[in-house]
């Protein structure tokens, strides 16, 4: 019967594997626990997220375990643009539904029915997910009752929504497969646990911006042009290390390191509106396009302690590190080729030349708390934390499709257990809400992206006022064949 719910798992697996609908930049904290527990993760894993949070942690994890995560996720983001000229511009408002995040794994103790002493574990363990990220739309015109009302001669409403040369909507896309090993063994009174997972990362960027088929001084908006971006990369090699010790007293010490995703992405690059003002003058062949960006490495520790006087509790107090300078800036070009991009303007032919996307983003880091309490041991727990991180994002690189600055969030959680003869049922529920400070930026650097000439500068388009919050909503169903790896001390899981 295990073969057979393994087989049929792994046909799952793979089903979802082929439409994950999630990605972006990290929400803290992958799996509905580590929600619960404001995203501290790396020393107390007990589930198949720690694939994500420290791979060392799937030690713990005795026997045949199955995990199937989601989480809703909902993006409130706004932008009000400082006046261009005597116009003013209405406020614009991420639109997009909200988007599911799912999360599947799989892990079985090769070690749980060998004639080997059971301070030792070896685990073998599979999983797929994308990391918390959300979509974006700013809508067009038809968003925007000031647009249609009496005042909008005074307002700028453009077609595909007044942010222009920016933004207008955005559904990025990233797929994590792990392959993880993870061994632990007890030590006298001490518990070593190292483990290091193999990824496989895609990334896909699908967009639509408002930008310039060439440089002009007028912004009038008869010379916008809108493009499309769809490029997927192929599967990129990663991984991510960690080690945990368990210590006498109930305390824990983790920490892992995540390797860093550069991307080349392939696809296309379309013309969807070409400038009204020069009519027939512009014309556009070829559609190849590629971008290039570099995603960080993570730096995660954390300290746990589960007394062993009172074993209902759990605490756990974890830092992030994410290297954000990684992502200075984005290339876009398109290659050369049969379809190489080319414009036509006034009888003169260009090629689309790389153009640097800079984004000169920091590091950012982040602290967490997490208490997890056993309300009936066996049957009912509660989780809460509180998290804060800083902004990877300086003020004056803020725009319309970046506006993650400096956060606060709580979180709280509530898991259930349903024995079940040899089979243990765990149902998760998790909340997230993030409190973003409220920016109002004076000295943006953001500029309108312009296909050509090489070389040109664009307006200024980042000032203004910004707003942004997050939801999640997060459910977990676990099934497994087995138990925890306790060591060093018998502590209720």
């Amino acid at each position: 019967m295990r073969w057979a719910v393994c087989g049929w798992m792994a046909v799952m697996l793979w089903c979802v594997s082929l439409d994950v609908n999630a990605a972006g930049f990290y929400a803290p904290g992958v799996g509905t626990r580590a929600m619960g527990q404001g995203g501290a993760l790396t020393a107390s894993g007990r589930d198949l997220t720690s694939h994500w949070h420290n791979p060392a942690n799937l030690s713990r994890l005795r026997g045949l375990h199955f995990q199937l995560d989601g989480t809703l996720l909902f993006n409130a983001f706004s932008f009000e643009r400082d006046p261009l000229g005597s116009k003013g511009f209405p406020k614009v408002n991420n639109i997009a539904p909200p988007n599911i995040i799912p999360f599947l794994g799989i892990s079985y103790d090769v070690l749980s029915h060998a004639k080997v002493p059971k301070q030792h574990s070896l685990v073998l363990s599979f999983g797929v997910w994308g990391p918390n990220g959300g979509n974006l739309d700013y809508g067009d015109a038809s968003a925007f009752p000031e647009c249609q009302g009496d005042n909008k001669s005074n307002l700028h409403c453009g077609t595909q929504g007044p942010q222009r040369y920016s933004l207008i909507r955005s559904k990025p896309f990233q797929m994590f497969l792990s392959f993880a090993l993870a061994y632990g063994v007890k030590l006298g009174p001490v518990g070593l646990r190292v483990g290091g997972g193999f990824q496989l990362v895609q990334t896909r960027v699908e967009q639509t911006l408002a930008v310039k088929a060439l440089e002009e001084a007028t912004d009038l908006e008869s010379l916008d042009t809108i493009i499309s971006i769809d490029t997927t990369s192929p599967l990129t090699p990663s991984g991510n290390f960690g080690l945990t010790i368990d210590l006498p007293g109930g305390f824990s010490i983790g920490g892992a390191f995540k390797l860093p995703v550069p991307v080349q992405a392939n696809g296309t690059l379309k013309v969807d509106v070409l400038p009204e003002a020069l009519g027939n003058l512009v014309t556009v062949s070829g559609d190849a396009a590629r971008l290039e960006l570099e995603l960080p490495w993570i730096f995660r520790a954390g300290v746990a302690w589960q007394p062993t006087f009172f074993p209902r509790l759990l605490v756990e107090f974890a830092f992030v590190y994410e290297a954000w300078s990684s992502l200075d800036k984005i290339v876009l070009s398109s290659p050369e080729g049969p379809n190489q991009l080319k414009f036509s303007i006034l009888g003169t032919e260009s090629v689309l030349e790389p153009i640097d996307i800079n984004r000169k983003w920091v590091d950012s880091w982040s602290t967490r708390v997490g208490i997890q309490f056993a309300i009936l041991p066996k049957y009912l727990m509660i989780r809460a934390g509180y998290f804060y991180e800083t902004s990877a994002i300086p003020q004056k690189n803020f725009n319309v499709s970046e506006l993650n600055g400096e956060r606060h969030g709580i979180t709280a959680g509530l898991e259930g257990r349903i024995p079940a003869g040899p089979v243990q049922i765990m149902i998760n529920a998790g909340y997230m809400h993030t409190f973003e400070t409220p920016l109002e930026v004076k000295d943006s650097e953001e500029r309108n992206i312009i296909l050509t000439p090489p070389g040109s500068t664009g307006s200024i388009v980042g000032n203004g006022k910004y707003n942004a919050a997050l939801d999640l909503v997060s459910l977990s169903l676990s099934v497994v064949w087995g138990g925890y790896d306790n060591s060093p001390v018998k502590v209720q899981q």
